[in-house]
């Protein structure tokens, strides 16, 4: 949470709220807020890819990369207001608070678009950011050797969060998808571990695209 305006101090010297064009290390962040409340937190960038940061509405910093020509998160979305500061219906999988920091929430499209039907709105996506349409998952998946082979360049790898096997699982892209499962309206979920959904802003009406990644 906080109280804004908020003043940041990286371990690399600088102040301002977002850096990026890192090289491979280690990197630590204090932000302190109005009322002197300080959180701390850090991010090694473990690959040569061009790393960045974000933060929302409600405070949460983001690791961003860019993949191509494309900047993606890096991490879920734990966001729980839309842009004019407004709750979000969202959920944590189980209803485990645990799982919140690793896994973000899960949001039904209706809640990602934030009421909006308009293909690349922003959504629930923090300042200057929207919801990636259907062709920019589709540039995404080219620029990763086509959708045969982009999940294993997409995935976490290794068994600490998914489910064994987890073929071909490098990360190599830096998106660093998380298995966070999935949930229903009637309460139960399911999945963690095993696979994750990704929304699209594209309205195919009963037909809304939401791309998957497995631990296949």
């Amino acid at each position: 949470g906080g109280t804004p305006p908020f003043s940041f101090e990286w371990s690399n010297g600088f102040i301002s709220e977002d850096i990026d064009n890192l090289s491979m290390g280690v990197y630590g962040v204090q932000v302190t807020d109005s009322k002197n409340k300080v959180k701390k937190d850090s991010v090694e960038i473990k690959d040569g890819s061009i790393h960045g940061f974000l933060t929302d509405i409600d405070g949460n910093i983001y690791q961003t990369v860019k993949i191509g020509n494309q900047w993606w998160m890096a991490e879920n979305l734990q966001v729980k207001h839309d842009a004019q500061g407004d709750s979000i219906s969202s959920y944590i999988y189980n209803n485990d608070a645990n799982k919140e920091k690793e896994y973000g929430r899960l949001y039904d499209w209706y809640a990602v678009m934030n009421g909006s039907t308009v293909e690349g709105t922003q959504g629930i996506a923090p300042e200057g950011w929207h919801i990636p349409s259907d062709s920019e998952w589709q540039q995404l998946f080219n620029h990763l050797g086509g959708v045969e082979v982009a999940g294993g360049k997409m995935k976490e790898s290794g068994t600490e969060h998914w489910n064994s096997p987890n073929s071909n699982a490098t990360n190599s892209s830096g998106f660093s998808s998380l298995p966070a499962g999935g949930g229903y309206t009637d309460g139960s979920f399911e999945g963690l571990g095993d696979g994750t959904h990704y929304w699209s802003s594209t309205d195919r009406g009963s037909e809304i695209l939401a791309p998957t990644v497995h631990s296949g």
